[in-house]
């Protein structure tokens, strides 16, 4: 059959490129409505280094929503209630999650493999999923000037799949977004990221400034706010919080804490990277770097022997002009392109993939929706984007003041100092807009950006005060945690045993499904 001159052809209801969060989301929420869904993944797993490791409290709060929220909680995780920034040696939170009224006010750190396995195995319980690995959407089918489905290769060869809505989750380097001809607004980023791991003891707590007791899962024990055991303030790294970077002369190195290793993302100029010496002399002096900004990973940087173990993240932001054309919607990445500023990447893919399961599941129950009713999604999901996206190019552009040039150290001593210098450069940025609207979103992203930066500030610098500094820490918790216009799940469970049926397992055994998830493990 595979070696067939024509191709195979599958018919759906929805045809999904690209199995990350965005994918994943859409295809379980759309499966349990009762929509028939193919979901494309072009690997043979889940696993990629650069793919996000932060769950937040909002996409965790849709998993209660789904009734999946204590399944998910038993996967090994990480929990953080506060972050902190360690600059030049003073660990201080700047960022407090606990006052979030939500079922998990804290951040989990997983692999994101983990995760899309979850959700790859939830989702394959309903008869109405399919999961094809290693299948990959390389063009678009047309008929009467709409998108009518897509082109892929896989095991079997080539497959071409009928659908009423094709949906593009494939990435910042979508396929069927370049094959659309969607118009892409460039927003910048001024930084990369070196991406690489370190090992690290369990019981080491000095780069993440935490300790960690572990239950019988494996997970963190705590007050089940994601707070050790008999600490209630969560400051100064005595047990709830999770230092996500290290600030010192400048360099900016990131942490996070996958429970094994380290993995870490050195901060860069943009086009810095492909500069570096890719030498033996060169790569001792990134160790220096490493310690010089982590002085508590000294004992872990011999184990970077080859600059094989170093990527390169080229990051960007930008976001299409428009997400859809008839037959087919852009979301998540594919759609915008998100900063790794904040971790709110993957949280902002589920809540698109929500929100279009929200306003799609019915219409395709019954065939192909209309473009007005694909603008909606659009028209719901852009501004939250758009306030993010410019909450992190402000951001990026204040990180790189902060590092200075890449020869040299940062100008103006400590990273807390020049943190108070900065706070307020933004705040009559953009102040004339085109539209009311662009200036109600300039006007909010602006505030928000000063007080993040002054957030920083208040709790390196005393003389503005703690209360200030808890104040804003809450603040950069919601904004951070939850997001803006954060979605809740309309869709209903149509296979749900109250109506009469009971979810079988052996569904997952299609289109592959099984053995993808085997080695996603």
């Amino acid at each position: 059959m595979g070696t067939s001159s024509a191709p195979l052809r599958w018919t759906t209801r929805c045809v999904i490129a690209g199995g990350g969060p965005a994918g994943m989301m859409l295809g379980l929420l759309l499966a349990r409505a009762g929509v028939d869904v193919i979901v494309l993944e072009k690997h043979d797993d889940f696993a990629r280094d650069f793919r996000g490791d932060t769950i937040h409290p909002s996409t965790m709060a849709v998993m209660a929503e789904l009734g999946l929220l204590t399944d998910f909680l038993r996967i090994p995780h990480t929990r953080a209630a506060t972050l902190a920034l360690d600059m030049a040696g003073r660990r201080r939170t700047v960022v407090d999650f606990r006052h979030l009224r939500t079922p998990c006010p804290f951040i989990a750190l997983m692999p994101q493999w983990d995760f899309l396995t979850f959700l790859a195995e939830r989702a394959g319980a309903y008869p109405t999923f399919r999961l094809a690995m290693s299948t990959e959407a390389t063009d678009l089918v047309r008929a009467n000037g709409r998108v009518v489905g897509v082109r892929a290769a896989g095991p079997l060869g080539e497959v071409e799949i009928r659908a009423d809505l094709t949906v593009a989750a494939d990435g910042r380097h979508s396929t069927l977004r370049s094959r659309a001809g969607l118009p892409v607004r460039e927003r910048g980023a001024p930084f990369d990221v070196l991406w690489f791991r370190l090992p690290k003891d369990m019981g080491d707590r000095s780069a993440s400034g935490r300790r960690a007791a572990r239950d019988g899962n494996g997970n963190e024990e705590g007050n089940g706010r994601g707070e050790e055991k008999g600490n209630e303030r969560g400051e100064e790294g005595n047990g709830d919080g999770f230092t996500l970077a290290h600030l010192r002369k400048g360099h900016a190195l990131i942490t996070l804490d996958r429970r094994d290793y380290w993995q870490c993302g050195m901060v860069v100029r943009k086009g810095s990277a492909q500069r570096q010496p890719r030498t033996a002399g060169g790569l001792a002096a990134f160790r220096a770097q490493i310690t010089t900004a982590a002085p508590a990973l000294s004992g872990a940087v011999d184990d970077l022997t080859d600059w094989d173990q170093v990527k390169t993240l080229v990051v960007q932001v930008d976001r299409l002009r428009r997400w859809f054309q008839p037959g087919l919607l852009c979301i998540g990445d594919a759609a915008h392109a998100m900063s790794p500023a904040g971790g709110v990447g993957v949280n902002y893919a589920v809540q698109d993939a929500v929100a279009t399961a929200n306003l799609m599941a019915v219409t395709l129950r019954a065939g192909p929706p209309e473009p007005a009713e694909l603008r909606r999604v659009q028209r719901r999901r852009t501004w939250p984007v758009v306030l993010m996206q410019m909450i992190q190019v402000r951001q990026g552009a204040f990180l790189v003041r902060l590092l200075g040039d890449d020869e040299r150290p940062a100008h103006g001593g400590s990273p807390s100092r020049q943190v108070a210098r900065a706070p307020l450069t933004n705040a009559t940025t953009n102040a004339t807009a085109r539209t009311m609207t662009g200036a109600v979103r300039a006007g909010m992203s602006n505030l928000v950006t000063a007080m993040m930066s002054y957030g920083v500030t208040a709790t390196a610098a005393p003389r503005i005060g703690r209360v200030l500094g808890r104040v804003l820490g809450r603040l950069l918790g919601r904004v951070i945690g939850i997001g803006f216009r954060p979605e809740h799940v309309r869709t209903p469970d149509v296979f749900a045993e109250d109506a009469g049926y009971t979810k079988n397992a052996g569904y997952a055994k299609n289109a592959g499904y099984a053995e993808g998830v085997e080695r996603a493990r």
